[in-house]
């Protein structure tokens, strides 16, 4: 009970602290706004997840290009997934995340500062509008991550994979990147009452996946083949 206190405590203690750079940063023009964010969410997420005595082991590293715009598709375990994947990204990253996200005083203008997404699934037109919004901001140069399940699932069991979640990658023709997040419930959700516990998390990133020439046959097949693609990357990276 203490420990998550201290977490959400802090997460609430910094984003008061930096309300006022928030607002600063989001005159700044892109891609320079979604860079200068980035840093200052890093530092922030690190000393999150340092309160939270989590260890987390990253595999395949390397397989993030440095100079090529990606799409991450990734499981949800756990809130801690954003920060876990936002901790080593080294250009401008954002997140299509659920609109109820964006509800969260402060979080949401830094999150929008990063170059954010939030999105309705009940609202087809909105949910269609977020696909088209994320697929512009990587034709500028602007990492996207997204969760197909649009919910975390608090454990080792998955729910279902929206097929059209990896849309905006066909759409900007840009290469997906599969993440697997194994482990991440355990820090918050996999405990019992509203406690944080020090927790191992392995994080296995895979290598791009070329979309640019894929048939509308090979992207259908990819979209339904999204949760057995992550979940490989277990056993390919190790």
């Amino acid at each position: 009970m203490l420990r998550a206190l201290s977490v959400f405590l802090h997460l609430a203690w910094e984003l008061v602290c930096n309300r006022r750079k928030a607002k600063r940063y989001a005159q700044m023009p892109v891609p320079q706004r979604w860079n200068e964010s980035l840093l200052i969410l890093q530092k922030l997420v690190k000393n999150l997840m340092n309160h939270t005595g989590a260890r987390v082991v990253y595999h395949g590293l390397e397989n993030i290009p440095e100079d090529r715009t990606v799409f991450f598709i990734a499981n949800h375990q756990s809130y801690f997934d954003i920060p876990i994947l936002l901790d080593v990204m080294d250009r401008g990253t954002a997140f299509v995340a659920k609109e109820s996200l964006g509800k969260i005083p402060m979080l949401r203008q830094w999150m929008e500062n990063l170059g954010c997404l939030f999105i309705d699934r009940d609202d087809i037109k909105q949910s269609v509008r977020v696909i088209r919004e994320a697929a512009e901001q990587m034709e500028q140069g602007l990492n996207m991550v997204i969760f197909p399940e649009g919910t975390r699932s608090r454990g080792e069991q998955t729910h279902e994979f929206k097929r059209g979640s990896v849309k905006p990658a066909f759409l900007a023709k840009v290469p997906v990147v599969p993440v697997c997040i194994d482990g991440a419930y355990k820090i918050f959700e996999g405990n019992k009452g509203f406690r944080v516990k020090p927790a191992e998390v392995h994080v296995y990133i895979g290598e791009p996946i070329e979309t640019k020439d894929m048939s509308k046959t090979e992207q259908r097949e990819f979209s339904g083949q999204m949760e057995e693609l992550i979940f490989r990357q277990k056993e390919i990276i190790k």
